[in-house]
């Protein structure tokens, strides 16, 4: 009779076991399903428009400008590399008026 209950008790800490470790393996498989994801998901996010004086609320460190979209890739040649968004990596761009003329500058920076 006690090697039934012996049997039975080891029969539950197995169950136990296979459930508990069947958890943790499919939790494991949700996270790297979603690091896989994001690795292969690599679709540049839509830049975001931002008030004018976004610049001056940034505190990290770097040479920042606004570069107007017809200069853009001469300051590429320079060193300078779009500041991303803090929220989601995006590119920052504001919309500026000169005479009648509406332009778009996006927000670069170049690493001191």
């Amino acid at each position: 009779m006690l090697d039934n209950i012996a049997g039975y008790i080891w029969f539950l800490i197995g169950i136990a076991a296979i459930i508990f470790l069947r958890s943790v393996i499919s939790a494991a498989g949700k996270d790297a399903w979603s690091w896989l994801k994001g690795k292969i998901n690599t679709a540049t996010p839509e830049p975001i428009e931002v008030s004018s004086n976004f610049a001056e609320s940034i505190t990290e460190q770097g040479k920042r400008a606004w570069i107007r979209s017809t200069e853009i890739i001469d300051r590429e040649s320079k060193g300078f590399t779009y500041f991303p968004h803090p929220t989601n990596s995006a590119k920052c761009f504001r919309k500026t008026n000169s005479g009648n003329k509406q332009y778009i500058e996006y927000l670069m920076t170049k690493p001191q």
